[in-house]
């Protein structure tokens, strides 16, 4: 039981400017109790304020506002038509800034302002919209994307039906309970003195319910829940007749909704990278549930930091759309990323340091990156004041490879990978490796020999790589046909019984013989899996039949770090563009096709590209050894020349013809 002298105590610490969290401790009990009291302002007439006309419930400070002085929730105003707004809440619907500094006492940095324009032109569009955003730790990206905007959204639109997400639905419903929180508040944001003093946070002057009328229903509870709530329509209607106003979901089933706006945020994390079989579920899950959810018209934003090469982001980023008209170009999107103007997801990216707009140069003096500098995109650091120069050294220092992929959002550093995005794709000095106009299994006009290869990177517990290659000697260019990524047991790569084969294997072989090109060679990585497979009798009647040599290939840290034959030898045969790679693509306006060349082959270019010369592989490299493996064998091979095939004796001749000794 509370007593009245924990009342006086309590009601005379929140007088006094202090949290609602350090009032109760100060008076004795918890806080879900505290805020029940502030709720029903029990005892409230226990303690007087000092200075009505100066004093509000929240903080200390003149308030010139006297709605904000706290509202009974029953004496809110119904909710206002845009017609009856107030000069200030109208404006703060068309623009972003001033609307989280009134109600949420926020400090207007310009990639904020940024970020929620480009959500806003998404959302508004007519068509089904995908965005991935990445943003560096300790900025204020889930504030701004998993509270802010939605407020604004909200504000804007009663109607809209929205999804706030993340990994674990205690994070999820973290977010919703603190949007509501927000909706439910008679007077103004609570903010911090010391924080308002340094400049990262700024004095409220408005109230969400106040300005705009009653966000919460009257006496309908059962709408208005932790995880799940709908808000009070402009038009009166019932919070039954439509569903909620916003719902927190995890990483698990989302099916049966169909809502407005989705926003999944943090939901990579460094456990669910560490797992291929988690990365797979995450993905299915994604495809076949996440995005069924959007209405036409609505938009699904991922958005977090970057935390490896290989993650979700990664994985929306490089799936690919239909019809490049469609395509909105936006300001924040990734210019560098490879047919921007083809993804299904736009990229918006906001890096702690932009070096191309630091005037510091290399200096490391704080005088060259104060607190006060101007932030991006005049300067050169997004937030100089929760990112300060000094902090992003340190980062630096201790982890280059993370500071780039985690504050700066790249995959890898341009500088340290095995081959740079640009001599794949193509510049004035690189001629580039897609062939835009082959599929799969597909080869241009070619004079000469062609040397036919598989080449296998084997796992008894993880995926096979098995590439499909043909490599011309005449121009020493190596053609990449098809490739497989993915589990799968001996059998499934290849099986026997009598004359009759299966498996991925068999498969390619028949591929290779639809072209005309007879396989000959495979390259097998040399460890337990090969020896076991060697040992397969039906793997000796296979390669008899039609022809076909096993290579094994030696791997170890050895020759993988070789500067001549190691991984490392890839890298002038990218730059150079002798690795040609199966680039075919839809035509603008033409029907969609699945060409799997291009689809497959992105998955050596993502381990290439993002396989660090310093550390080596920060995601799989399987594609990498299958594609090492070939390029270091294939040059020693021959194909076979059958005028140098062994003949039989010539003495023996006419006795094989039929002819007996005696007539001989």
């Amino acid at each position: 039981m509370i007593t009245p002298a924990q009342l006086r105590v309590f009601w005379k610490c929140v007088d006094e400017g202090s949290s609602i969290a350090h009032a109760c401790r100060t008076a004795g009990f918890s806080r879900p109790t505290g805020d029940k009291i502030l709720k029903e302002e029990r005892g409230r007439e226990l303690v007087k304020p000092k200075n009505p006309e100066k004093h509000w419930s929240q903080r200390s400070g003149l308030n010139k506002d006297p709605r904000t002085q706290g509202h009974q929730e029953a004496h809110l105003p119904e909710p206002v038509q845009y017609d009856g707004l107030s000069e200030e809440a109208a404006h703060a619907l068309d623009d972003f800034h001033y609307f989280s500094e009134r109600y949420f006492g926020r400090v207007a940095t310009p990639w904020r302002k940024e970020a929620a324009d480009i959500v806003l032109k998404l959302y508004e569009d007519e068509e089904k919209r995908f965005a991935v955003v990445n943003c560096p730790p300790g900025s204020g990206k889930t504030a701004l994307f998993a509270h802010d905007i939605p407020a604004w959204l909200t504000m804007r639109d009663r109607r809209i039906r929205g999804v706030l997400g993340s990994w674990g639905m205690t994070t999820a419903g973290s977010y919703t309970r603190r949007l509501r929180t927000s909706f439910e508040r008679t007077a103004l944001v609570p903010v911090s003195d010391d924080l308002v003093a340094k400049g990262m946070e700024a004095d409220p002057s408005g109230v969400l319910a106040v300005d705009y009328g009653r966000i919460k229903p009257l006496g309908q509870s059962d709408f208005w829940t932790a995880n799940s709530f709908t808000v009070e329509q402009l038009d009166g209607r019932a919070p039954a007749d439509k569903e909620p106003t916003w719902t927190a979901f995890g990483n698990g089933e989302i099916i049966g909704w169909r809502v407005d706006f989705l926003i999944f945020d943090d939901l990579v994390t460094v456990r669910k990278m560490d797992s291929e079989a988690e990365q797979q579920r995450t993905r299915t899950w994604w495809d076949a549930e996440v995005e069924k959810r959007l209405e036409p018209g609505g938009l699904l934003i991922l958005e977090g930091q970057r935390l490896g090469p290989n993650e979700h982001y990664r994985y929306c980023l490089d799936k690919l759309d239909i019809d490049e008209d469609d395509i909105v170009e936006l300001e924040g999107v990734d210019p560098d990323m490879d047919d921007t103007h083809r993804r299904k997801y736009h990229h918006i990216v906001f890096r702690a340091h932009y070096p191309e707009k630091c005037e510091g140069g290399t200096s490391k003096e704080p005088h060259h990156h104060p607190k006060t500098a101007l932030p991006y995109p005049d300067g050169c650091l997004l937030d100089p004041r929760r990112l300060t120069y000094r902090d992003l050294l340190r980062e630096q220092a201790e982890n280059p490879l993370r500071f780039e992929t985690v504050f700066q959002q790249n995959d890898t550093s341009p500088d340290t990978v095995l081959v740079p995005k640009h001599w794949i794709d193509g510049d004035d000095d690189h001629p580039g490796c897609w062939d835009r106009d082959r599929d799969a299994w597909e080869l241009p006009e070619l004079d000469g020999e062609l040397i036919t290869v598989v080449a296998v990177d084997p796992s008894p517990t993880k995926n096979w790589a098995v590439q499909a290659w043909a490599y011309h000697p005449s121009s020493e260019s190596y053609f990449l046909l098809d490739l497989f990524r993915g589990a799968m047991t001996q059998p499934e790569f290849l099986y026997g019984e009598g004359d009759s084969y299966s498996g991925v294997l068999e498969e390619m072989r028949l591929d290779f013989e639809a072209i005309g090109l007879p396989l000959r060679n495979v390259i097998f990585e040399k460890n337990v899996a090969q020896r076991w497979f060697l040992q397969q009798p039906y793997v000796d009647r296979w390669k008899r039949k039609h022809h076909i040599r096993i290579h094994d290939h030696e791997t170890h840290h050895k020759n993988k770090a070789d500067p001549k034959y190691g991984v490392t030898m890839l890298r002038p045969l990218f730059e150079e563009g002798n690795i040609r790679l199966p680039g075919l693509q839809t035509p603008s306006g033409a029907s969609p096709r699945d060409f799997t060349g291009r689809r497959n082959a992105i998955k050596l270019v993502n381990e290439v590209t993002r396989y660090s010369l310093q550390h080596g592989a920060s995601g799989t490299d399987d594609q990498i050894m299958a594609c090492w493996m070939m390029a270091n064998k294939v040059r020693v091979l021959k194909a076979p020349d059958p005028s140098r095939m062994p003949r039989l004796n010539s003495h023996l001749a006419s006795w094989l013809g039929g002819r007996s000794r005696v007539d001989a």
